[in-house]
């Protein structure tokens, strides 16, 4: 079972990164927190295209943190 609370902050951590990427530092941000993405999941993950792509990656990345004691 999902917790809402860290599912939201992680996602809003996620939406805050994105709305920034139409310049060089939001580039940047999403340079930095797309490899903490990609540590944390195991693999590539693109930058989330939409509300949903953006959701799908939170819960991708708090399940990990969830079950991984590492």
């Amino acid at each position: 079972m999902l917790e809402p609370m860290s599912l939201a902050a992680i996602a809003a951590v996620l939406s805050a990164v994105g709305a920034g990427m139409a310049n060089e530092a939001g580039k940047w941000a999403w340079e930095s927190a797309g490899g903490l993405v990609r540590r944390i999941v195991g693999q590539e993950v693109t930058a989330p295209a939409g509300p949903a792509e953006l959701t799908a990656v939170a819960e991708r990345i708090h399940e990990v943190v969830r079950t991984d004691p590492a």
